[in-house]
């Protein structure tokens, strides 16, 4: 047994010493780093198979087994096409629905390439979400991926692309979210037991999740970190907004990338409209990152709605005066606060007008926020005249059009 495990490990080994050079003065490290990656995968698997027997064995329970190439196959085609159909129900009249469209079709027709790390670089309200779950479908289908995972860095943007991607994939059976604002107060015990065995071990085919529970899985000591190691390989990583990863573990995240889709089999997406440039960091990835949308003049331009203009210093008390000012022009307008303080402030000074006056806020609590959301959604779809008070929780992904856009400077 010990040859047999000597002789599955040194091919492993080998690679991990080509992923670097004898002449880079970082050789040492980085061979070291992805030795204890490998090492993690090894304890990953070891602390799944111990949990997995013992939980068999005194609860008289039956693990769902692995899928085979042929079922993976089935399973990402069945909802990839069902994701076709509703995608063929998008108007494609405007220019800017056009342009998602060439974005989408761009994104599925990479997907037939091999496996490996790809950028999805395209503007703010390009369709990131939707085109990014149709080249995981389509890859995970073309070369059988085991499964899908999604992060993103804030909940306000997992709550929205989780609505998205449920309503694309149409079987929430397949679906696990994992992060802290997940609440079932409805669930008999069976489907709670469930629900967590699969949170532990990341065992559904689409995974949601947040940036943090990632890098945890990546990083953490905690044995459940640990133990959901092994489910990123042979799967499918989509990471929203990359750029939030934190400048003091770019190196460490790249690292980790390079051996997730060099050693564990995984196509890795970095999607973001400012890309962070990994290819300048201490340790970068290894190879020329493709996009899967190229950059075009043209295609861009598109989405080129704002014009932005500097008007100057305010007191609190001159903005919410020229916010009333804006309004005799426009129907709808945002003005965006860097502090809490700043956008309660001004939410009281524009009180009593004739608008339908909003405040959102990370202070809220996630029900809250997302009924704010909803009547707001409400008032500009009924061209009602509309001012929202926000701070920059507005800006994370939520899908949005003003009129017209007041920033705080920053």
């Amino acid at each position: 047994q010990f040859q047999a495990a000597q002789q599955e490990l040194t091919p492993i080994l080998e690679k991990i010493l080509s992923m670097t050079s004898e002449d880079h003065e970082f050789f040492d490290d980085e061979t070291a780093f992805y030795s204890g990656l490998l090492a993690r995968l090894l304890l990953s698997a070891v602390i799944e198979g111990d949990r997995r027997d013992t939980a068999e064995f005194f609860n008289d329970i039956q693990f769902p087994a692995k899928r085979s190439g042929e079922e993976l196959e089935r399973l990402w085609n069945k909802h990839l096409n069902q994701m076709e159909e509703k995608l063929n129900e998008l108007p494609q009249s405007s220019p800017i629905d056009q342009a998602r469209r060439m974005i989408s079709d761009q994104c599925k027709q990479a997907a037939d390439r091999p496996g490996g790390v790809f950028r999805l670089n395209v503007p703010t309200g390009g369709g990131k979400t939707l085109s990014s779950l149709r080249f995981a479908l389509a890859h995970a289908r073309r070369h059988r991926k085991q499964r899908i995972i999604f992060t993103s860095p804030l909940l306000s943007i997992l709550d929205q692309n989780s609505k998205e991607i449920r309503k694309y994939v149409g079987d929430d059976s397949l679906i696990l979210e994992h992060h802290s604002n997940l609440i079932r107060i409805d669930e008999d015990p069976e489907e709670w037991d469930q629900r967590e065995l699969l949170t532990e071990i990341w065992g559904a085919p689409i995974i949601i999740t947040t940036l943090v529970q990632l890098l945890n899985t990546l990083f953490s000591g905690k044995t459940t970190a640990i133990r959901r190691f092994h489910a990123l390989c042979g799967s499918v990583i989509i990471m929203d907004e990359v750029q939030t990863v934190p400048s003091k573990l770019l190196s460490l995240f790249s690292l980790a990338v390079n051996f997730l889709a060099n050693i564990c089999g995984a196509t890795v997406v970095l999607c973001s409209a400012t890309q962070p440039c990994i290819e300048q960091i201490k340790h970068p990835l290894r190879t020329p990152i493709p996009d899967l949308v190229p950059y075009s003049p043209e295609l861009w331009t598109v989405f080129r709605r704002t014009d932005i203009q500097s008007v100057g210093t305010m007191t609190l008390e001159g903005i919410a005066q020229f916010a009333l000012e804006r309004m005799e022009t426009v129907d709808s307008l945002l003005i965006v606060c860097n502090k809490k303080a700043q956008s309660e402030q001004l939410f009281g000074l524009l009180q009593g007008g004739d608008f339908s006056l909003f405040h959102l806020s990370a202070s809220m609590c996630v029900q809250h926020r997302r009924n704010t959301l909803d009547e707001l959604y409400a008032a500009l779809d009924q061209k009602r005249k509309v001012i929202c008070v926000s701070t920059q929780v507005i800006e994370a992904g939520i899908d949005i059009s003003f009129a017209c856009v007041i920033r705080l400077t920053a």
